[in-house]
């Protein structure tokens, strides 16, 4: 099967590959089939490119890269949705917010990650509660760089 996205062009999908979200993400509960696409290399970023809707697709980061205490611990039923049993085994990424292509305000949604089954090829959008992480948390500092160290 084939897919033409709007930002990457014509993408061979390898069934195998694809990465099903059982009640989809946030938003987005119709789209439940998507594949995780690496971005260029040497930058941090990852795209979750939807299968069923071409033009949809969300940039997303290792949170851990940019905030080293990043730290989430998912419920047993939010890890039984995607067939795990403990969350060392988890794939952890959380969603990128660009405005108007300005990547120098970009912000992180820390409440609402993603975690990924990766040998079962399931995931699921958690929200955290309670937290103090935030759904808008600037990815760069002031001076455009990363942020990094505590949250």
């Amino acid at each position: 099967m084939k897919i033409t996205s709007p930002h990457f062009g014509e993408i061979e999908v390898n069934e195998d590959k694809i990465i099903t979200f059982p009640t989809g993400l946030i938003g987005f509960s119709d789209c439940k089939r998507y594949l995780l696409l690496e971005g260029e290399q040497g930058t941090p970023f990852w795209y979750l490119q939807s299968v069923e809707q071409e033009d949809l697709f969300f940039v997303m980061i290792d949170p851990t890269n940019f905030f080293e205490d990043y730290q989430i611990e998912p419920s047993s039923q939010d890890l039984a949705a995607i067939d795990l049993k403990e969350s060392e085994n988890a794939v952890i990424l959380t969603l990128v917010t660009v405005p108007e292509q300005d990547i120098k305000s970009a912000t992180v949604n820390l409440k609402g990650p993603v975690i990924i089954n990766p040998d079962r090829r399931l995931g699921k959008q958690i929200v955290l509660h309670p937290s103090d992480y935030t759904t808008k948390h600037p990815l760069f500092n002031d001076q455009g760089t990363k942020a990094r160290g505590a949250v």
